[in-house]
């Protein structure tokens, strides 16, 4: 069942990033917590469109895509929380194809973050493949071995564009980690 909205509701808490619902006079309501409008946008104005799949998208007013609009601050309420926290109300009525697409996506989600050390960019199996393995690592430890697993396996997934690469990212990393064994492609057995 979709959520309420706020004003139907006595209380209202979530710990998510956004929250997105409709209030009286069909008004869009969108809550960003946790600095997450930082993901959007460096400025107290974003801009709001309708993507390709229908959903609503969330931009900086500098790219020129969808309506502006200023985020809000709450002057009530505990100081750390409202320095963190940033509003939006979208007035559905004059923008209805905004509405239809929040009635779509009321609920609370969290955004997912950019790694900030990896930058965006195309990756080809075969480079993951010569990169890993030119020098395998040398470890002491069981706990170092895992935490390197961890740490090349967040980095070249974060790169990833497709399902099959991150198969062959997987594949390419239980080799090298000498996990082989466990990941081939063997008849009757669940791969990766």
């Amino acid at each position: 069942m979709a959520q309420l909205s706020i004003y139907d509701k006595l209380k209202h808490f979530s710990d998510k990033d956004l929250t997105c619902s409709i209030g009286q006079k069909d008004s869009v309501d969108i809550v960003f917590r946790h600095d997450s409008w930082h993901q959007f946008t460096s400025s107290e104005h974003i801009a709001v469109y309708i993507g390709k799949t229908g959903k609503l998208k969330f931009d900086d007013p500098e790219n020129k895509k969808g309506v502006i609009y200023k985020l809000k601050k709450s002057k009530v309420g505990t100081p750390s929380i409202a320095e963190h926290t940033r509003y939006l109300r979208i007035n559905g009525q004059a923008h209805p194809e905004l509405l239809e697409a929040a009635k779509r996506m009321i609920g609370d989600y969290n955004i997912p973050k950019k790694d900030e050390g990896i930058a965006p960019q195309s990756v080809t199996v075969e480079e993951v493949r010569e990169a890993m393995t030119k020098e395998p690592p040398k470890l002491d430890t069981i706990d170092e071995s895992m935490d390197n697993f961890r740490a090349d396996a967040i980095a070249f997934l974060g790169m990833a564009q497709s399902p099959e690469e991150r198969v062959e990212i997987w594949k390419t990393l239980a080799a090298i980690y000498g996990k082989r064994d466990v990941y081939e492609d063997k008849p009757g057995k669940w791969n990766v």
